[in-house]
């Protein structure tokens, strides 16, 4: 049953998502409701980089790719964490048309968004991901990223990141970095 009164929230670049990501969204569904759950892609406008190779049509494929049914929106960087979290109100406000009145960020212990939910008093933060319960320090998006650019290392990401993705993760790692190369190069 859906009750917009409470949305519950995930907020990441996921460039790759990775099961860091995927233990805190399962843990986020199986207590809120998939119908309750939202995927906020950050960095939505950043420019294809190694530090962003994915771009958020592939990386909103990924998360579609893993939960089918689940909502899933972007939110652009902004240049101060005030107009971010305005921003994040107007997201919400405008996706939900104003019904949400209990929101819960489901994160890891290094969340800085929860550091802003907190400092803004915007909503309830549910750590579900500490390093202590889950070896985290063997999933990193930048070492995903890192081993990607290697092909012979690709088997090694095999278990960062979430089986759904593995097959066209460097497909469309190789497609971004050959746009980027291009482009670069001229």
């Amino acid at each position: 049953m859906c009750d917009l009164s409470k949305l519950a929230i995930f907020i990441g670049r996921c460039q790759p998502l990775h099961n860091g990501h995927k233990y805190i969204i399962d843990k986020m569904i199986e207590e809120s409701g998939i119908e309750n759950s939202l995927v906020i892609l950050g960095s939505k406008g950043e420019p294809n980089t190694a530090w962003n190779p994915f771009t958020v049509e592939q990386r909103h494929k990924m998360i579609k790719s893993v939960w089918p049914d689940i909502n899933v929106t972007a939110i652009e960087d902004m240049p101060t964490n005030e107009k971010w979290m305005n921003h994040l109100s107007w997201l919400i406000n405008w996706i939900y048309e104003g019904e949400v009145k209990e929101i819960t960020l489901y994160c890891g212990d290094d969340s800085k968004v929860a550091t802003l939910f907190t400092e803004y008093e915007f909503g309830n933060v549910r750590t579900v991901l500490t390093r202590d319960e889950f070896d985290i320090f063997d999933i990193s998006g930048t070492l995903i990223r890192l081993e990607m650019l290697q092909p012979r290392k690709l088997p090694l990401i095999l278990n960062q990141v979430p089986t759904e993705i593995y097959d066209g993760l460097q497909e469309m790692f190789d497609e971004q970095l050959n746009e980027r190369l291009n482009r670069e190069l001229g």
